[in-house]
């Protein structure tokens, strides 16, 4: 392999990597927006894919506060809302897309 193509590929890898957000700053975002009523048990990343799972006093809430980020974008809902037994928190499971170039400030 010439230098030139050996160039182009370290520099292919490295674009891509940059071009993916860190795990570690999405949850600093959920963390930031997600309500005081709210918390999460359950992350997973691939890719440009999230999926979270969590409790929540209103879980209309939660899925408002992703849809309105600047840094998230395809919200959906897996399954229903849960109602903790024994508790006023419901279970929810949402699934959404990390934006490619978010633009500063929410959205809308």
């Amino acid at each position: 392999m010439k230098l030139k193509d050996l160039t182009q590929t370290y520099n292919f890898a490295i674009e891509k990597k940059s071009a993916r957000r860190p795990a570690i700053d999405v949850l600093n975002e959920l963390s930031s927006i997600l309500p005081a009523h709210s918390w999460l048990f359950h992350y997973q990343a691939t890719g440009s894919s999230v999926e979270i799972q969590g409790y929540s006093a209103n879980t209309p809430d939660v899925i408002t506060v992703i849809e309105n980020n600047r840094f998230f974008k395809d919200v959906s809902q897996e399954g229903g809302i849960i109602r903790k037994t024994g508790s006023t928190k419901e279970r929810f499971h949402l699934k959404f897309t990390l934006a490619q170039n978010p633009q500063n400030g929410s959205k809308g």
